[in-house]
């Protein structure tokens, strides 16, 4: 049942690279044993990639696009795509990354059940 599932937000931050940024929000939608709600922080783009993301967006229940006027520099993006969640987990991944399976944000969340002192998870960077 979907709801036994662990709700999860992720915050992507996004800047005149709508392309990786999609790939990278599949990613996260490939994740198998969570409910994904998914924060797309756009810092500013130029219009003209803006509209991709806006357009792929738009067919997506589970995405939210946040449209800043500019870029605010990492943290900053972050910290606000964070305070639009409400899930117990948060992940916030790079807009190039893309997760080496659809199993690894199930594991994680299953890492920090298991260790009620543990806050945070880094993940091994690829590429």
């Amino acid at each position: 049942m979907e709801l036994d599932k662990p709700k999860v937000d992720f915050v992507i931050l996004s800047w005149n690279r709508p392309k990786v940024t999609i790939d990278a929000v599949q990613s996260v939608l490939a994740q198998k044993g969570i409910r994904p709600q998914v924060w797309v922080v756009d810092q500013g783009s130029a219009p003209d990639t803006l509209v991709e993301l806006q357009n792929y967006v738009q067919s997506q229940e589970q995405i939210e696009l946040v449209e800043l006027e500019k870029n605010y520099g990492v943290a900053a993006g972050r910290n606000i795509g964070i305070a639009l969640g409400s899930a117990d987990f948060i992940v916030s991944i790079d807009n190039d990354a893309v997760l080496s399976s659809p199993n690894e944000i199930v594991k994680a969340v299953n890492r920090m059940k298991e260790g009620p002192t543990l806050a945070v998870i880094g993940f091994c960077i690829l590429n």
